[in-house]
């Protein structure tokens, strides 16, 4: 599974992508519009991550430091993140969700 943040076609006759490399990626081609034309999904994807993070704070009993070394963040800024959303390690987490 691979990405471009722009038409493949177009960054190969700019230099940025190797066209042998397309060619060998390109075995299918899905389109998946930005979140900013559907803005329905956000909710849902909010909602699925969080239960995500709830559910490894749980699996780490708590435990911000394994829980961010987990999903590969910096422990502060899983910190800050969490409390952007109003959810704290531990058993508090399982209430959110």
């Amino acid at each position: 599974l691979s990405s471009c943040s722009g038409d493949p076609k177009k960054r190969i006759s700019e230099g940025v992508l190797r066209e042998d490399l397309y060619h060998r990626l390109n075995v299918m081609t899905l389109e998946v519009p930005g979140l900013n034309k559907r803005r329905d999904d956000i909710p849902y994807l909010v909602e699925h991550f969080v239960r995500m993070l709830a559910a490894q704070i749980e699996r780490f009993s708590g435990n911000i430091s394994r829980t961010a070394e987990f999903v590969g963040m910096e422990r502060s800024a899983l910190h800050r993140k969490m409390k952007s959303l109003g959810i704290s390690g531990g058993n508090h987490a399982k209430s959110h969700v």
